[in-house]
């Protein structure tokens, strides 16, 4: 995949007429013309000199496959969260914002009662996202363990990881609170019951899939220790194989919060009501050019995503005491 074409033509505009309002439009340069630049978790050049940068690479009788690190699960994918691939930076939703849709009793021979939804729109702004792999030619030329496989899948798992912490933010920032815990380090019997069976969302607990918990595998483990006359929540799992609590499936993610005073470290509610929106398609441009004269290749990955809850009362959280 290659740069695109209007960020390329913004690029020429740039270097060559010296006009920086393309790159704006791409937020590659701020208002002082200044190149914006996101530094990478582990930001090394990759080479053979060094052994973790690279090094481990260089077959001297290596099996010849790098052994990936397992990861997240790409949440948005397993709950069933609505996805959006559509042009423009912004695109705004319209949604549902009625407060009732009652009818109203009609006597005979009286005036109809005149109504209509109520909307609103939820707006999705996409932001991007991106990182790079400096690379020494001679790694590309000595490595024998299928090394771009290993960073596209790397940087895959990188992403999913990404778009959880996304997802579980939006969802603190703009769900329910369901229900705050009595204690600032533990989950009672009983709350977690007020969470998955309150009022407020009981109306979108339908058949689609979607409704779900997810929390930290370390806080699933202590709620299903609870103990009343017998454990509470530790009977059998869904069928299958799976976790589940109160009869919906649970999810297991590391950006949930811990059960900590303030935190947030229960998610739950039908996230078909969660929508995502997603540029084309993930980047990854292959560069031997820009460092050449170092004998370096420079692999250039970004995507553009964003997360917006579209009815506040069909997804929240539980959160411990302060």
């Amino acid at each position: 995949m290659t740069i695109s074409y209007q960020f390329s033509r913004a690029m020429h505009d740039y270097l060559i007429r010296g006009n920086p309002d393309g790159l704006r439009d791409f937020k590659a340069i701020d208002k002082n013309n200044r190149f914006i630049t996101i530094r990478a978790s582990n930001a090394t050049d990759m080479n053979i000199t060094t052994a973790v940068d690279g090094g481990y690479l260089d077959p001297v009788g290596m099996y010849k496959t790098v052994i990936a690190k397992r990861t997240e699960i790409n949440l948005a994918d397993k709950l069933g969260v609505q996805k959006f691939i559509s042009k423009g930076t912004t695109v705004d939703v319209p949604i549902d914002n009625e407060a009732d849709g009652e009818w109203v009793e009609t006597a005979e021979a009286s005036a109809s009662d005149q109504d209509a939804p109520a909307l609103a729109q939820a707006s999705m702004t996409l932001k991007g996202y991106s990182k790079h792999t400096t690379l020494s030619v001679e790694l590309f030329e000595d490595e024998d363990a299928n090394l771009m496989q290993f960073l596209t899948e790397w940087a895959a798992r990188g992403q999913a990881k990404t778009y959880n912490q996304l997802l579980l933010a939006k969802v603190a920032a703009n769900g329910t609170l369901y229900k705050t815990a009595a204690s600032p380090t533990a989950i009672v019997a009983g709350e977690l019951e007020q969470v998955a069976w309150n009022d407020t969302l009981e109306p979108y607990l339908d058949d689609t899939r979607s409704c779900a918990w997810v929390m930290k595998p370390n806080t699933y483990g202590k709620i299903k220790s609870i103990e009343g006359d017998s454990r509470l929540y530790g009977g059998s799992d869904a069928l299958g194989g799976g976790r589940s609590l109160l009869e919906y499936p649970v999810y297991t993610s590391q950006k949930a919060g811990a059960m900590t005073a303030g935190l947030k470290p229960v998610y739950f509610g039908n996230w078909y009501q969660v929508a995502q929106r997603e540029a084309p398609g993930f980047t990854l441009l292959k560069d031997p050019y820009s460092n050449a004269n170092l004998g370096q290749v420079v692999l250039w990955m970004y995507f553009r995503t964003v997360f917006a809850v579209l009815q506040p009362d069909t997804v929240g959280y539980l959160a411990m005491h302060t």
